[in-house]
């Protein structure tokens, strides 16, 4: 007979929680990647102007959820923070153009699709944690982990 006490139960209950974070993380930078590639092709400003707005609340769970995990401070960590909430305050940003009456420039459109390839590859990155079946979670008793 196996005998559970609360210092597994805590252990469990903190690897399912990171578990979620790191799944809504990799579904809010698959939403981020395929709404930038949509709103880079539109031409309908109210169509663009929704798109977007779902990019800045993708964005913003993204770092939300980045805090969540054991993962140790490093670069990689950093440069994703930091893509998501360039990528928001940038969404947020055209959101005004377009409500202003201003249609992109080639600049602009060209930003979008550049976004849109990080998004992709730093899904593809968080996408293969969450695909391993020892993914990022495991800890030794240790309570840290890394990327």
């Amino acid at each position: 007979m196996s005998v559970i006490d609360d210092e597994n139960v805590y252990k469990i209950g903190m690897e399912n929680a990171q578990k979620q974070s790191l799944y809504l993380v990799c579904d809010s930078l698959k939403n981020i990647d395929a709404n930038l590639g949509k709103v880079s092709v539109s031409h309908q400003p109210s169509h663009q102007a929704e798109l977007l707005a779902d990019v800045a609340i993708c964005a913003s769970e993204v770092s939300c959820q980045l805090a969540n995990l054991p993962i140790e401070t490093s670069e990689a960590l950093a440069n994703c923070e930091k893509f998501a909430n360039q990528t928001r305050d940038y969404a947020t940003y055209l959101v005004g153009r377009i409500a202003d009456g201003n249609k992109f420039n080639s600049s602009e459109r060209n930003a979008l699709k550049n976004l849109e390839r990080v998004a992709k590859n730093m899904y593809d990155v968080f996408q293969t944690y969450a695909e391993s079946d020892s993914a990022m979670f495991i800890t030794n008793g240790t309570g840290i982990a890394g990327v």
